[in-house]
Formats: structure tokens, sequence, C-alpha cells
């Protein structure tokens, strides 16, 4: 079962990714809200988009922090800034009640099934990248309130854990 748990989600096993899986984490009670949710995609969407924003000019010259770039067609999925602070700033945020997560703590080239089968490299950026990248809250239906607690508490971590 704990096999079958990895698996569905790319392999993944107590944060380190052991064997190549998939994403299929989807159960039928997800997949009927999906059906019923896919009417209101493009709203939630705009609602995101709009987060981000709002973050992107509320973020704007903090010290210690670098934003994502805006582009067109960005879904925002997921709001990450980098910050070389990350561990720090995670603990302030939270104590703030500001719930952050990282995706991703080891780039994808130094997970144990890609090194199986491909030699090691050193890749700095994207190294740095794991060890900086934190995701902010964002999601359609995020109120105004909600999005200016992140803002306010992001802007007094950032200058407190310089």
């Amino acid at each position: 079962m704990e096999r079958a748990m990895s698996l569905r989600n790319h392999g993944l096993h107590q944060g380190s990714h052991a064997e190549a899986g998939y994403n299929s984490r989807m159960g039928e009670f997800q997949a009927a809200a999906l059906v019923h949710g896919l009417g209101r995609l493009d709203d939630w969407l705009d609602q995101r988009r709009h987060i981000a924003q709002r973050y992107l000019a509320g973020l704007a010259g903090l010290p210690g922090i670098a934003l994502p770039r805006n582009s067109d067609g960005h879904a925002w999925n997921y709001f990450v800034l980098r910050s070389t602070q990350r561990d720090r700033l995670r603990a302030a945020l939270a104590q703030e009640g500001v719930d952050t997560r990282i995706y991703y703590s080891q780039p994808i080239h130094q997970q144990p099934v890609y090194l199986r089968h491909f030699p090691a490299l050193d890749l700095p950026n994207a190294q740095a990248h794991a060890r900086q990248a934190l995701a902010l809250p964002i999601f359609a239906g995020m109120s105004n309130t909600e999005v200016e607690q992140v803002i306010h508490a992001v802007a007094r971590a950032a200058r407190h854990v310089r």
C-alpha cells in the first residue's frame, strides 16, 4: 500500500523520489468536483491572477525577496518567491499564521530515482532555487483580507530575517 501511495505521487516517499512514479492522485470524489468546477475555471484563474498581481505589487522591493516573473497566460497555481533566508522567513510567517509550502526541497537532478540512471550534476541555479523557494498561499476564493494579511506578514518577516 505504501508503495502504491508513493507511485501515485511521482514516486515521492518521505520527501524524496526513490523511483519514477505517476501523477494519478485523483479519486472519484475529486473527479466529480472537477467536472462540476470546469465551468468556473476561467473565473478561478482570474481570481488567482488578481491575487498574484496584488502579491507582486505589495511585495515588490522587499529586502532579500525575489519575486516570480509575471507573464501572459500564467495560471498562478503557485506563488513562489525566493529568499536566501527561506527557512527563517518560513518560521516567521508560521508565527504570524501564514501557511507556506516548500514543494521541491531537492532539485529533480538530485532525486534518487534519477541519480540511479544519470550521472550526478552540479547545477547551481537549480540547487539554489530548491534551497530558496517558498510558496505563499494562493487560491480562488481567497479574501482581500487574507491577501493583505499575507502581504503584511511577508513584509514584516522580510525586514526581520535579513
